[in-house]
């Protein structure tokens, strides 16, 4: 029929900016889950961080936002917002677990924590 709307392909320069959300939502959430396994291998840790908690939903709002609309600046920055959380949450469980005597000993959880 030619009255009914017919979805246009993505444009190419899409493609690109589309991948990339995929790869920073993967990458956030391998750090996520990363941390939660950190946090129950550490005989002396305090549980999963309370912030990696509250801030869960950026990243897949961000996701769902930059796939959708990748020319969305604000689509990036909550994806951003979200990442910079799944490394700092990484960064935080690892340093916790290297310093109580995991993998990577106690100069490599203080070069993780300063680096959190």
């Amino acid at each position: 029929m030619s009255g009914s709307p017919t979805k246009a392909a993505p444009p190419e320069r899409h493609v690109g900016l589309r991948l990339l959300a995929r790869i920073i939502f993967g990458l956030t959430i391998l750090g996520v889950a990363a941390s939660v396994w950190l946090s129950i291998l550490d005989p002396l840790s305090q549980g999963i961080d309370l912030l990696v908690v509250t801030f869960f939903l950026f990243p897949v709002i961000g996701y769902l936002l930059a796939t959708r609309r990748p020319d969305n600046a604000v689509s990036w920055l909550t994806l951003g917002v979200g990442a910079a959380v799944g490394v700092s949450a990484f960064l935080g469980a690892y340093a916790s677990y290297a310093i109580h005597g995991g993998i990577g000993g106690t100069r490599a959880g203080e070069i993780a924590s300063a680096l959190d």
